[in-house]
């Protein structure tokens, strides 16, 4: 449950940290008055002076769970995908079943399957989560309860399997033009990392505050990386005496502790190279009347995971009745050519 939804008795009740509820209202107040929007330097500045109360508080809180993984720097060294393409899966999740996914969802996931490598692609449901990891009932209960949001469930699952079984998690509106890369399955952990034109003060070590350092949306790593064990038990715990979210990016604010605490997750962090500058290209242009020269570009930018929104409301077709790229993309018409040996229209 948001904060912002929940009475300020209630928030008594559960203990809320009352400075970060107070730093969340200004934040929201000055935001929707446009004296603090999004992109600015005031903007930036409260939110980083509220992720230093949300971690400093789940520093205190979890204190013990922080020791128990602080000498943690060893995983487990078996590479996922190594030892047999088919080892390594490619993790996604539509709650609802992908046969009830919108259209920009069911085409993001055929373009994991297309450029999947022989890596299985799992849509993970409510129908069966259960053949791949064993969770608390209370987390289920919360979320039934609607006391939890299925985007805040999605968190805990996407940490718990990567921590038991490796590979790669996609958020469902992730797109694929090419294939991906086979040396992403020998890292031991992997993110999408790339410049960002609005600042982000919630970094895992970036010393540029327009560098994103690390994507939730796309992850990878091998089984076991104490990144994404830490994550698990810190979200797990988090929401077992709990009806609230302290932070939407809480689980951004668990890999920073993991960051700041493991060495080996610091470590592998910081081994990740610049590999998604163009991320939000194709998003951009869904608008845009069809352009071919335009969808080329991109998707031979080299950039792999392209990030797409299922909630933004886009249009088949402009002013002035052309085709946008939105429909062509829905429609399954979108062309693009891979350029290289071998060139591949599809």
């Amino acid at each position: 449950m948001s904060v912002m939804q929940m009475s300020l008795k209630a928030l008594i009740c559960e203990k809320f940290p009352m400075r970060i509820y107070l730093a969340q209202k200004l934040t929201r107040i000055l935001k929707t008055a446009r004296i603090a929007p999004t992109g600015s330097k005031l903007q930036f500045t409260l939110s980083a002076f509220r992720y230093k109360l949300t971690l400093d508080f789940l520093s205190k809180e979890f204190k013990d769970l922080i020791g128990k993984y602080k000498n943690k720097n060893d995983h487990n060294q078996e590479e996922p995908g190594q030892s047999g393409k088919s080892k390594g899966k490619i993790w996604t999740m539509w709650w609802q079943g992908e046969e009830n996914a919108p259209p920009i969802v069911k085409r993001c996931i055929e373009s994991m399957r297309r450029n999947a490598g022989g890596h299985k692609v799992v849509v993970i449901t409510e129908r069966n989560i259960s053949e791949y990891i064993d969770l608390p009932d209370y987390v289920y209960e919360k979320h039934e309860a609607k006391l939890m949001r299925v985007v805040f469930l999605s968190d805990i699952i996407r940490y718990s399997l990567l921590a038991e079984h490796g590979g790669l998690w996609l958020d469902a509106t992730i797109y694929c033009f090419r294939p991906i890369p086979e040396e992403i399955w020998a890292m031991p952990l992997h993110s999408s990392k790339h410049y960002n034109k609005i600042p982000f003060p919630n970094q895992c070590g970036a010393k540029d505050k327009y560098i994103r350092n690390f994507e939730s949306n796309e992850l990878g790593g091998h089984k076991g990386h104490p990144a994404y064990c830490f994550a698990r038990d810190l979200l797990i715990q988090y929401w077992k005496d709990r009806s609230f979210v302290v932070e939407y990016y809480l689980m951004d604010c668990a890999m920073k502790l993991a960051y700041d605490n493991i060495d080996a997750v610091k470590r592998d962090v910081d081994a990740i190279p610049i590999n998604s500058n163009d991320r939000f290209e194709l998003r951009k242009i869904m608008n845009k009347a069809y352009n071919q020269e335009e969808i080329d570009k991109i998707a031979n930018s080299g950039t792999v995971f392209f990030k797409l929104c299922c909630k933004e409301k886009f249009k088949k077709r402009t002013r002035t009745g052309t085709e946008t790229t939105y429909k062509r993309f829905i429609d399954e018409t979108m062309t693009y050519t891979i350029k290289g040996k071998n060139s591949e229209k599809i």
